[in-house]
């Protein structure tokens, strides 16, 4: 009979490829992790920005309703005509731009009446992030 121990743990070898494969797999993983960060702050902008701009045309079609066809005159404003509107956006580190533009579109060929088209455009640092444009009718 041989006096043979039997060994438990693991090798030096063991650890060191242990190592290696661990110094392969990790640095993607934590990339992927950081990219789905960034991708969760631009859903957010996009979806304040949508928010911001559907606010803005309720505002517009609120007052439109309460003031007549005629209290909607056109402009082209950063965005006063919907100052009253609540801006969730001001806790981004680069805020969010709202511009609105009321076009006189009266005679065009989609308008036979007395037309105006609304667009609402927000921006953040010159990137479009959510348009709306729509057409209100003297009816």
């Amino acid at each position: 009979m041989s006096n043979c121990k039997k060994q438990s743990g693991v090798t030096l070898i063991e650890l060191i490829v242990l190592m290696v494969v661990m110094a392969i797999i990790i640095p993607p993983l934590a990339s992927g992790i950081g990219t789905s960060g960034d991708m969760v702050g631009i859903q957010r902008n996009i979806q304040l920005a949508v928010s911001e701009s559907q606010a803005c045309a309720e505002h517009i079609l609120g007052t439109r309703r309460k003031n007549g066809f005629a209290a909607i005159v056109p402009v082209s404003l950063d965005s006063s005509i919907c100052s009253v509107v609540t801006h969730t956006t001001e806790f981004l580190a680069v805020p969010l731009n709202r511009t609105v533009d009321i076009v006189d579109s009266s005679g065009d060929a989609a308008c036979p009446g007395t037309c105006k088209t609304v667009d609402i455009t927000i921006d953040k640092a010159g990137q479009s992030i959510s348009s709306i444009q729509f057409m209100l009718i003297d009816y």
